[in-house]
């Protein structure tokens, strides 16, 4: 990639007259992660402002900073870019480098399985061509930019997640990177608290469409149940999923059918249901692009389980299904219905922790959870205030169900409850960081 300096991001930025000439390596938000070299942006958010942490940048040797006008502290040795909105100049320095780029790019965004889509849909895409993806979920209105700003510059492909939060926000990301294939996987009850349901939330992913550059879109076909899905943008749609879709696969042999009645098995790492679902918009992607079903059967030889997701992990004769990167309620049915038939195992655990932003939702999505649960499991370990719903569910069914609301507490029940010979499922919002329970080697 051509080297970038500081002045032109100076001259990105309207700011006439700046001759630094000092090379950039990176671009930064959290002042933790800062190296050597890096351009570092002052975000103001809900926890911190990037402007209280510029002594720490400097120290860890950034370069420079973009601050906001109204900045009056020192510089500590850093170039400070002056701006009206931080924020916003990240975004448009994002946009102006994918403005430049003249490669194609999908986008993927949905309440569920977007993450793991895209990770395949990149994989997949990588047998054929260079391809630059948003690492992790790097999906926010700060992530996502950085992310852009990060890649090399070689890339012949781009698979972007977009997230939102509130209406407008894919409308945003969708400004800097205007995808060619827009892809919508399942919505649910997801960050549901900012939206008047599911309908909703459909409505705020729509805007995956808000672009005229937008040719094609490929949509999971429970979404196109949401009129503001199947009728935003004047492009045709392919659809797919397990039945009634342009593209199908039957869950049980992983025989993938597309629209034109062609079939093919592809022998995959794993069965859950759902991950076979999240695969088949990644061919239905790779089929656009010019992939031929023998280059994705024999790249899909090649893929390896995601980590947090349906990961199964052996801890002193205890089996640990890792599926806690996310909740909703689809995941988690998901989930359950997914656990192997054939287990013989000694007790089947539940760790479920809550999921989040729900609302005025959270009770009674809670208290569906654990109505399906019921018919999984003996035992239920629940984490986090929304799962108080649970707990009860579980106790007026007769069923041993602990509720612990302090991570420490939960840590040493399941120290003491554990042992070899259990299957346990870890379920929960990413926010309640379950992952932390095998992470700590104690269990």
């Amino acid at each position: 990639m051509k080297t970038r300096y500081l002045q032109d991001i100076a001259s990105e930025l309207g700011l006439p007259g700046v001759s630094f000439p000092n090379p950039i390596k990176g671009y930064k938000a959290d002042s933790r992660k800062v190296e050597e070299g890096d351009l570092f942006f002052s975000i103001t958010g809900q926890r911190t402002d990037g402007h209280l942490h510029l002594k720490e940048v400097a120290e860890r040797g950034a370069v420079a900073a973009v601050v906001s006008k109204s900045y009056q502290g020192e510089d500590f040795g850093l170039h400070l870019f002056y701006v009206d909105d931080v924020r916003d100049s990240l975004q448009e320095l994002a946009r102006r480098a994918v403005q430049n780029r003249k490669v194609p790019i999908v986008a993927v965004t949905g309440s569920i399985g977007k993450t793991t889509t895209k990770e395949f849909i990149s994989h997949l895409l990588s047998a054929k061509y260079r391809v630059g993806r948003t690492p992790g979920n790097a999906n926010s209105q700060v992530g996502f930019p950085l992310a852009l700003l990060s890649m090399t510059g070689e890339e012949e492909v781009l698979v972007l997640e977009m997230g939102m939060t509130e209406y407008g926000h894919i409308q945003k990301l969708v400004s800097i990177a205007p995808p060619d294939i827009a892809v919508v996987t399942k919505i649910d009850f997801v960050h549901v608290d900012a939206f008047e349901g599911r309908e909703g939330i459909s409505e705020a992913k729509a805007e995956i469409f808000s672009s005229p550059k937008t040719r094609l879109g490929v949509i999971n076909i429970q979404a196109m149940q949401f009129s503001s899905l199947a009728e935003a943008g004047d492009i045709p749609k392919i659809t797919y999923g397990f039945s009634d879709a342009d593209f199908v696969v039957d869950a049980k042999t992983q025989e993938f059918c597309d629209d034109k009645g062609q079939k093919m098995l592809i022998d995959l790492p794993f069965t859950a249901t759902h991950m076979t679902e999240n695969f088949l918009g990644a061919v239905v992607v790779a089929r656009e692009l010019g992939l031929s079903y023998e280059e994705i059967r024999e790249q899909a030889k090649t893929l390896a389980p995601f980590h947090l997701r349906f990961e199964t992990v052996e801890i002193d004769g205890v089996t640990y299904l890792n599926d806690c990167y996310n909740a909703s309620l689809e995941s988690m049915k998901a989930a359950f219905v997914n656990i192997p038939k054939n287990l013989s195992a000694k007790r089947r655990i539940a760790i479920l922790g809550e999921i989040k932003n729900l609302g005025s939702f959270s009770e009674f999505i809670h208290q569906s959870v654990a109505e399906i649960a019921v018919n999984h499991f003996d035992q239920f370990i629940c984490y986090g205030q929304g799962c108080l719903a649970m707990e009860e569910t579980f106790v007026k069914k007769g069923l041993p169900a602990k509720f612990f609301s302090d991570f420490a507490l939960l840590q040493e029940h399941v120290e003491k409850t554990v042992s070899s010979g259990d299957f346990v499922l870890i379920k929960g919002s990413n926010g309640n960081q379950l992952w932390r329970l095998l992470e700590s080697k104690k269990i």
